[in-house]
């Protein structure tokens, strides 16, 4: 889990659902600004298809949509996502990441590349380096 960068505990709802960073939904607490990249990365994907990318109901239906195209996360790729305070309380199929070049064909390979560190599941490997501090 992404310590906040003041070591403040916040909410976790936190802006607009659609574009809501993973750790969020499942009830993180401390968070940094991996969850702006995560809403840039909804938002690139959103202008690419020209549809929004992740439009959730609610809190459960939009990490199902997120889990659909990312895939479930396991302890190998996301290994903080077992310490996430809601976590635990619920349970997704194991559903496999969808190839990034199918969601978004008109995307070019460096385009693709983006997205897939911006809507990284595990924070970590989102690009902080974008953001200058």
């Amino acid at each position: 889990m992404e310590p906040s960068l003041d070591g403040e505990e916040y909410s976790h709802p936190v802006g607009t659902k659609w574009y809501r960073a993973p750790e969020l939904l499942f009830g993180a607490r401390q968070y940094g600004p991996a969850i702006d990249l995560w809403a840039v990365g909804t938002v690139m994907g959103e202008l690419a298809s020209l549809y929004p990318l992740f439009p959730g109901q609610n809190d459960m239906d939009q990490l199902s949509r997120v889990l659909q195209v990312l895939g479930t996360p396991t302890f190998e790729s996301w290994p903080a996502v077992k310490e996430l305070p809601d976590y635990h309380k619920v349970a997704f199929p194991d559903m496999p990441a969808q190839d990034l070049g199918r969601v978004f064909p008109r995307v070019p390979r460096k385009g693709l590349n983006l997205l897939k560190c911006l809507l990284s599941l595990d924070p970590i490997g989102r690009p902080l380096s974008l953001i200058h501090i």
